[in-house]
């Protein structure tokens, strides 16, 4: 008997996307260790620079968000329903 082993569900991610998924973990983390810098020194730097990392890691999180809105759209690729449920839902759950 000749069994072959077929593959089950996607390929992953794009390269670029996982990229601007990894890239705002750091500087949320980055961010949050200095709001607590700031918590224990209170010098007004440690706000400025935790915003500019805030800033930061909600521009890579926008650009995920949209490279996966726009590969949730795309035509070519076949999704499954939960994929289409469950995509725009967490969107909007970020977005609030």
């Amino acid at each position: 008997m000749n069994d072959s082993i077929q593959p089950v569900g996607g390929g992953g991610i794009h390269p670029v996307h996982a990229f601007l998924l990894a890239a705002s973990v750091p500087l949320f983390l980055g961010g949050l260790f200095s709001d607590l810098a700031y918590s224990s020194s209170y010098e007004i730097q440690w706000t400025n620079f935790a915003s500019w990392l805030i800033a930061g890691a909600l521009v890579f999180a926008g650009l995920a968000l949209a490279w996966a809105f726009i590969d949730l759209l795309r035509a070519d690729r076949a999704h499954d329903e939960l994929g289409l449920l469950a995509g725009p839902a967490l969107g909007t759950l970020e977005l609030i």
